[in-house]
């Protein structure tokens, strides 16, 4: 909400946003370090009726108000036009029913027991932020932004997100590139989710146009037309940004040099790579 809060400051056209936060049982929500933060109203006594629900902080299935809490989420989702989580609440959604199908973003040590218990819903540790239709999931603090940025995106089109993110930027005297990068939007349509997530698991491979559409079963110029209708992307720029998503995450998390990392990625090499990045980022900082 701090994030969105932004976007009103120095506007001369009123509340971006309004905001509501929603406790269970008391008014007040607590967090893991204790801080309490007073809340609106409870969920026993606020309709389950809002434009965008976000969910923060999970619940334990033992908890008295879990069944509550999950039936009012299952209520207001079902009639929100959107639906946000951050790292421990996305499975409340699923316990809710509302990401059957869906493909989420999960943090990497939470991803095996989630998949065991949800197998109907695609989880992903490889990135960091989804939007699958009307489902925006993010597995940490920064990524976070990212959802919020997407909302900014969504209602107020891509100036008004790229202002929001340097006045982040500004603020937080830290580089919010990362966040002003386009998210993983997942397609509606079997066949384009299905090619998704193949390029995610082969971006080492060649993935030119023309294999892609014939792995979807389609002409070239109906693929690359449809691909942009279902993601909001071309095929080439989604396989390049998943591609630097990549290499920036084996950048900080492996111990392979610019240049294998390139390869691993699908890049033809280190430099492929620098001017990729840049493109995408708007950085070259690739310095090991």
């Amino acid at each position: 909400m701090d994030t969105l809060s932004l976007l009103d400051e120095g506007s001369n056209n009123g509340e971006h946003y309004r905001f509501q936060l929603i406790g269970l049982d008391f008014l007040y929500v607590k967090g893991k370090g204790g801080l309490a933060v007073m809340a609106d109203s409870t969920i026993a006594t606020t309709a389950p009726d809002f434009d965008t629900l976000l969910i923060a902080g999970g619940e334990s299935d033992r908890s008295p108000t879990a069944a509550a809490l999950v039936e009012w989420i299952a209520a207001a989702g079902q009639k929100a036009r959107r639906i946000g989580a951050v790292g421990e609440a996305v499975p409340l959604l699923a316990r809710a029913g509302l990401l059957d199908g869906c493909t989420v973003a999960l943090h990497p040590a939470a991803l095996p027991r989630f998949s065991q218990r949800w197998p109907t819903v695609i989880a992903r540790s490889d990135q960091s932020f989804i939007r699958d239709g009307k489902v925006l999931t993010a597995f940490g603090p920064e990524s976070s932004v990212e959802l919020a940025l997407e909302l900014v995106r969504d209602d107020f089109g891509q100036f008004a997100a790229s202002q929001l993110a340097q006045r982040l930027d500004t603020c937080c005297r830290t580089s919010m590139k990362r966040a002003a990068r386009p998210c993983l939007r997942m397609g509606k349509r079997a066949c384009i989710r299905e090619l998704q997530h193949y390029i995610l698991s082969h971006l080492s491979a060649d993935l030119c146009v023309s294999r892609l559409a014939a792995r979807a079963g389609m002409s070239e110029r109906h693929f690359a037309r449809v691909f942009v209708r279902e993601t909001g992307t071309t095929p080439l720029e989604f396989v390049r940004t998943q591609r630097v998503t990549r290499a920036m995450r084996l950048l900080v998390r492996s111990t392979h040099s610019i240049a294998q990392i390139a390869q691993l990625c699908g890049f033809s090499g280190a430099q492929t790579l620098r001017r990729n990045v840049a493109a995408v980022l708007g950085t070259t900082a690739l310095e090991r």
